[in-house]
């Protein structure tokens, strides 16, 4: 039974409790935030990132019926799609791993034109990228980016990492130009490697896929002086702000 605030449900009044059921969670403490918190698993099916609003309440299953559930607070939540990373190593070059990141997701937004062009900035910011770092762990558990064979990506940064997001079409074109240059054009500037956009999608309704390859200086699985090493996947989407400046004071 949850006790009723003035006004909270339409059709009941002050006093009176509703009969609800719940679904019980043991809390754990955050010694790091100081918070308590509890795993709920919610399967949102194919919607994108919907939305979902929880009734929180306290549950005292020893206390007499009335007492038993505290006044419901309401939090709203954002659902995540679900995404599946896969890394596999090269039988034939240990050295070389293939990330690939698999989900639900959206192959084009309203706001973009359909086809898949990854020279338009739009094929960047209105769909889901994807950072994908490899982590070499040392023996001394210091953790940092590692290394990409020498000569394997000329005139890129010698980190295995996919992290660069372009912000204006410029930048993009910019990139495109450096990364196709003339015939007996050198460039000596060192670049960062792109983000991951999604892979061209197949069937309507099929999962998105983001996939790279990394060729290191040392094989993953047979590393050296006791090293370990790791992948990190941080998904990235452009979304519109909350609010906008005023054009004029106000």
């Amino acid at each position: 039974m949850v006790s009723l605030h003035p006004g909270g449900f339409s059709g009941y009044r002050w006093g009176e409790h509703l009969g609800v059921s719940l679904l019980t969670y043991r809390p754990r403490f955050d010694p790091d935030d100081e918070t308590w918190f509890a795993d709920v698993t919610i399967r949102p099916g194919a919607d994108p990132q919907p939305f979902v609003r929880l009734g929180l309440v306290r549950y005292q299953p020893n206390a007499s019926e009335l007492l038993r559930v505290s006044e419901p607070v309401i939090e709203w939540a954002q659902i995540p799609e679900d995404r599946t990373v896969t890394v596999k190593v090269d039988k034939d070059d240990p050295r070389r791993i293939e990330v690939i990141v698999s989900g639900a997701g959206r192959a084009f937004s309203a706001g973009e034109a359909s086809g898949h062009d990854a020279t338009r900035l739009g094929a960047w910011l209105h769909r889901p990228l994807m950072k994908v770092s490899v982590l070499r762990r040392r023996s001394d558990g210091i953790e940092e980016p590692a290394m990409v064979a020498e000569g394997s990506c000329p005139g890129f940064s010698p980190l295995a990492e996919r992290a660069w997001i372009p912000t204006t079409q410029e930048e993009l074109d910019a990139y495109l130009g450096i990364q196709q240059p003339e015939e007996g054009r050198e460039e000596a500037r060192s670049r960062e490697h792109p983000a991951l956009v999604p892979d061209a999608p197949g069937r309507s309704g099929a999962p998105l896929t983001w996939t790279t390859t990394f060729l290191l200086r040392e094989p993953p699985l047979r590393a050296g002086d006791g090293a370990s090493y790791s992948v990190l996947v941080e998904e990235v989407e452009a979304t519109r702000p909350s609010t906008y400046r005023s054009s004029s004071p106000t």
